[in-house]
């Protein structure tokens, strides 16, 4: 394997499950590591080891759903290619108004998770209070969107959370305040919250700072 296939196999592996593999860079994986056949009627055949895995093929485009990934984890671990898990999953949260990317901090080139608050009014990208939403419906919708957040982070060491806003526009605060009522248990594992220019701040800067939390702890 190159470096590019050694850090998507990293990634298959990654906790929490990634949304933003792509077909193109799992088939070269693949590839590396076996063979893969398009089949006549539209599917996929992977073979690794003798081990084979038939499934519907995307186009190179297109990225793999949570179950085609959860399937080529499973062809790898069959086969004894799974890499041994980190001992810690140390987390990075980065949120707004608009939703969050939730990092693994210790794997390198890691692909964040995205989750994205519910919105149905389509008002998200121009909402910064809960007086903005109609009929201040946003609170139910947020719940869901913390809820979301909180479910990705729940094999989760530790959690780094970084945000940007003031007051009703603060979303890391108001993440806070949901988690101590509805989810002590990771409310405890956040070490740290932290206000970062969130918008003007590049995704290695990000990272860079959250590595600098955890070294220090």
């Amino acid at each position: 394997m190159n470096t590019h296939e050694r850090r998507i196999y990293t990634t298959v592996f990654q906790r929490p499950l990634t949304h933003n593999l792509g077909w193109r860079d799992v088939k070269s994986l693949m590839s590396s590591l076996g063979t893969v056949e398009s089949e006549h009627n539209g599917n996929a055949k992977v073979t690794v080891d003798g081990k084979i895995l038939v499934f519907h093929s995307p186009a190179d485009s297109d990225l793999m759903s949570v179950e085609q990934v959860m399937q080529i984890r499973h062809l790898l671990e069959s086969v004894e290619q799974g890499p041994p898990e980190p001992e810690d999953f140390h987390a990075l949260v980065v949120m707004n108004h608009a939703g969050a990317r939730i990092y693994r901090t210790e794997v390198v080139d890691a692909i964040p998770v995205k989750v994205e608050p519910y919105d149905p009014t389509g008002l998200r990208h121009h909402v910064h209070s809960a007086h903005d939403y109609f009929k201040n419906s946003e609170h139910t919708n947020q719940d869901e969107f913390y809820r979301a957040v909180a479910v990705n982070l729940a094999s989760a060491d530790r959690v780094v959370i970084f945000g940007s806003g003031d007051g009703s526009s603060n979303a890391m605060a108001r993440f806070m305040s949901w988690l101590k009522q509805h989810n002590e248990l990771l409310f405890s594992r956040v070490v740290k919250t932290q206000k970062v220019d969130v918008s003007h701040t590049s995704e290695g800067q990000l990272l860079a700072k959250a590595r600098d939390v955890y070294a220090e702890l």
